[in-house]
């Protein structure tokens, strides 16, 4: 993983693994210590309440695709707070310095 290009107006192409398929209908998901190595996490199917859990690693950051048209796509550390991406949208979120909740890097894109 890291960057494959930079041009000469400052762009960034990032290249990062994809982890797909993350459906959240019979409960949070925990990713495994494999899986939390993927730098972008596409949920098919979203929640109103359960949550895409991440491990408390400090910094990582992650690219959520939520591919469901109507429901929330909802990310956290164990123990933490939800960060929610809108239904069809992408948001880039990070876990923080002490490795105790997720934060939003961007807005729903």
């Amino acid at each position: 993983m890291g960057y494959t290009g930079l041009d000469i107006d400052g762009n960034v192409t990032l290249r990062t693994e994809t982890l797909g398929g993350v459906t959240l209908v019979s409960g949070d998901v925990t990713l495994s210590a494999d899986q939390a190595k993927a730098g972008r996490i596409e949920v098919t199917t979203g929640h109103a309440t359960n949550a895409v859990i991440v491990p408390k690693v400090a910094g990582k950051m992650y690219i959520v695709k939520n591919n469901d048209g109507t429901l929330v796509a909802s990310i956290k550390v164990a123990g933490g707070t939800v960060v929610s991406v809108a239904a069809g949208k992408t948001a880039i979120v990070q876990v923080n310095g002490a490795g105790t909740q997720v934060e939003r890097v961007t807005p729903d894109a």
